[in-house]
């Protein structure tokens, strides 16, 4: 293979040598080459043609960029007027901002001083309250002194007094609701057309009543064969009637008979009214029987 390669290399450069001179020599030869080379490499007027094309292309090419750098120039312009007009429209709000901060800069100059002011007319002002409140606690102290000087003087009149005014209201209550009980008695009588209520009283060792051992009293009235426990009370209310209720289940316990029951009252509030309803408890008021 080296020999070969050898062999091509010589008949090369002797086709270089001898090249030359067969062209020059030999019109043939040297048109048969021309014909080779011309469908291996560009002519003449390929290269014109292709050179042709180029310009054209390039002329083309010149007119796109001419147009696109005017489009261009077009936006560039727009866009610095868009610009310019931002520009002096951030300077004019800046202007007014500006201004209005200047106006807001007085404004709190002045809420400052009359601020100012205002706390010196309150200084002004506490200066004197405190004053004033320092002359009136004076007058209070010597008002609380003369004040307990005086309790002292009503404590020591009371106390001489208080035991005769405790003893006087304990009996004038005694009696004031033994008067209206009498009275209520004395009225019920009359409308029911009896003579006679009699005073029932028995002893509760079993606390059935008021949960206690103790002497259990009533008014108790016999009609036409018929028990009436009767309670007769100024003022009275639920925890009355209760009391009542369970006076007439202790009188079943004793006699076997469960009596009707009556409630007469001057005045009886409302959870006692309630209460009668519940119970079936009659209630008589003043009004009922007064006339």
């Amino acid at each position: 293979m080296a020999a070969t390669a050898l062999r091509l290399e010589e008949e090369e450069r002797h086709i270089i040598e001898i090249l030359p001179l067969l062209l020059k020599k030999d019109p043939r030869f040297r048109h048969e080459v021309t014909v080779i080379l011309s469908e291996t490499l560009a002519t003449k007027d390929d290269l014109r043609q292709i050179l042709e094309e180029l310009r054209i292309s390039r002329e083309e090419t010149n007119r796109r960029f001419e147009v696109m750098d005017r489009k261009f120039e077009v936006k560039f312009e727009e866009s610095d007027r868009r610009f310019d007009a931002l520009v002096q429209e951030m300077r004019n709000g800046f202007e007014l901002q500006s201004k209005a901060t200047r106006d807001l800069e007085i404004k709190v100059d002045k809420g400052l001083k009359a601020t100012k002011d205002l706390e010196t007319k309150v200084d002004n002002g506490f200066e004197l309250q405190s004053k004033a409140t320092k002359d009136l606690e004076t007058k209070v102290d010597d008002g609380l002194k003369a004040t307990k000087d005086l309790e002292i003087k009503v404590d020591n009149g009371l106390k001489a007094i208080g035991i005769k005014i405790d003893t006087v209201g304990s009996r004038w209550g005694i009696f004031a609701e033994a008067t209206i009980r009498n009275t209520l008695r004395e009225l019920l009588l009359k409308n029911l057309n009896v003579t006679e209520v009699k005073e029932w009283r028995v002893q509760d060792k079993d606390g059935v009543v008021f949960g206690y051992s103790c002497e259990i009293q009533g008014d108790l009235l016999i009609k036409n064969g018929e028990d009436y426990l009767i309670e007769i009370k100024s003022s009275a209310g639920s925890s009355d009637v209760s009391i009542l209720n369970r006076k007439a289940k202790f009188y079943e316990q004793i006699t076997g008979v469960f009596p009707k029951t009556i409630f007469v009252a001057v005045n009886m509030n409302e959870e006692g009214k309630k209460s009668c309803q519940s119970l079936n408890v009659q209630l008589i008021t003043y009004e009922e029987i007064k006339d």
